[in-house]
């Protein structure tokens, strides 16, 4: 369950439980809010932890960018002490970390996406949890004329006075549905691998990959010489 979710059930289940108690209303509003207080603590983590995100796939696409050119260069060693076999092999290694640089580059596209998005709904938390503050007393008067009225108007009522509605969690619950989506397809890109003729036609692929750079780093040789 995400972060978002928690809030809105925490504030659901506190708003239902306000209603039901008349003993002590003020009590559980102090409670609402500080459920909400503990919430937003968690949310601005998230934050942080999405901004980490991004430093790592920034160092591991700088890495996977400098040990292509190091296989590189051993490949063109291989091949000036007349071990193509080796160069070979170094070449498909070059291959694997321009791969995984292209993998780290689309998934920091993504995250610095998220970062933006859960930046922007911080703010909304925030304002709605100080409008929630300064209605405290208007709110707790409320529902308790709500509980003399009528038991069937229930947490609907004071979540509108709020304003507490769907519109804050958008951002986020869109967000959450993008990143099922590119699990789901991410999950049958990995069944699609597992079809034996798709393998065989990554090796041929791959193998010509490795012929192309293997000519190349002899021209680069011969250039050199």
């Amino acid at each position: 369950m995400g972060i978002m979710d928690r809030i809105k059930l925490n504030l659901r289940a506190n708003l239902n439980h306000l209603l039901d108690q008349v003993e002590d209303p003020e009590k559980l509003m102090d409670q609402l809010l500080l459920d909400m207080r503990e919430g937003i603590v968690e949310f601005k983590n998230s934050i942080v932890n999405a901004i980490a995100g991004v430093k790592s796939l920034e160092r591991e696409i700088a890495e996977n960018s400098e040990k292509a050119k190091l296989w590189e260069e051993r490949a063109i060693l291989a091949l000036k002490h007349g071990d193509e076999e080796l160069a070979k092999q170094a070449l498909n290694k070059k291959l694997a970390c321009i791969e995984n640089e292209k993998k780290a580059k689309l998934e920091l596209e993504e995250q610095k996406k998220t970062v933006q998005d859960l930046k922007a709904s911080l703010p909304i938390l925030e304002a709605k949890l100080d409008e929630l503050y300064k209605k405290k007393h208007e709110l707790i008067r409320k529902s308790l004329e709500i509980q003399r009225i009528s038991q069937i108007k229930r947490s609907k009522d004071i979540a509108t006075e709020i304003g507490f509605d769907a519109t804050v969690f958008t951002t986020y619950d869109t967000m959450v549905e993008k990143i099922k989506a590119l699990e789901d397809h991410a999950s049958a890109l990995a069944e699609l691998e597992k079809d034996d003729i798709e393998d065989e036609f990554k090796k041929l692929e791959r193998k010509s990959q490795i012929e192309a750079e293997l000519k190349s780093a002899k021209e680069s040789i011969k250039i050199g010489e």
